[in-house]
């Protein structure tokens, strides 16, 4: 999170020798798009940073409430093996099309 928190601060305040001067190659409007998608990433970085420490949360109060190893379902293990033969069937044709 702290690196999160340095990449706003620097979208923010910025250094005053990055921004185009009227007479240079680049515009303001560019120098604002690039700003603009800089900070959109970081927000979204940010927001998938949130879900995964939310998830991971909600794992360890489940973890809490049923200790021990999660016994699967017959049905869950059927789906798990559909899955891992999907996988590798997507696996073995993005090698043939090489």
């Amino acid at each position: 999170m702290a690196d999160l928190d340095a990449e706003l601060e620097e979208l923010h305040h910025g250094d005053p020798g990055e921004h185009p001067r009227a007479g240079s190659r680049g515009s303001f409007a560019e120098s604002d798009r690039e700003s603009r998608d800089q900070l959109t990433a970081v927000l979204i970085r940010a927001v998938l940073e949130l879900e995964n420490l939310a998830l991971r949360h909600q794992l360890n109060v489940l973890r809490r409430q049923r200790p021990g190893r999660p016994r699967l379902s017959p049905v869950c293990g059927e789906l798990l093996i559909l899955a891992q033969d999907s996988r590798e069937a997507q696996a073995g044709e993005s090698v043939g099309e090489r």
